[in-house]
């Protein structure tokens, strides 16, 4: 099976280090190549808007929904409102009591859903879903 990991960049968005850290592990361990962090959206849509000028887009981000300055709803509006970034996935990150606002999320265009705590397995499948690939099986 294709290691569609291999390539992938990505930038997950989470205003808790350890968040981004375990989710930043997992996708190293996948054989993500680059994994970026941002602490909240709006450092996140500088960074975004920064790879856009140059042609070098993340291939999925990964967005917590509640956090300071900007929160992840408001950075997938950004997102799909900019010529060039529009059609990257976003996976977005909840707690399950934000149902109300995944539903909000997938709306606006999230491509998909995860909720805390989850494993990498559980992170695997999610992102193969996005991407039309078959569960990986172990």
């Amino acid at each position: 099976m294709e290691n569609i990991f291999k390539k992938m960049k990505v930038l997950v968005v989470d205003d808790l280090d350890a968040m981004c850290s375990e989710v930043s592990m997992y996708l190293k361990e996948l054989g993500c190549v680059q994994v970026d962090c941002s602490k909240d959206g709006q450092q996140a849509w500088q960074i975004i808007t920064e790879k856009n000028k140059l042609g070098d887009n993340y291939d999925l981000i990964i967005s917590d929904i509640k956090m300071p300055v900007m929160d992840g709803l408001s950075l997938l509006e950004n997102l799909k409102q900019l010529n060039g970034t529009y059609d990257i996935p976003f996976l977005v990150i909840s707690t399950g009591s934000e149902l109300a606002t995944i539903m909000s999320a997938i709306k606006l265009g999230a491509d998909n859903y995860i909720v805390k705590p989850f494993t990498k397995i559980e992170l695997e499948n999610k992102i193969r879903r996005i991407f039309g690939m078959k569960k990986h099986s172990t």
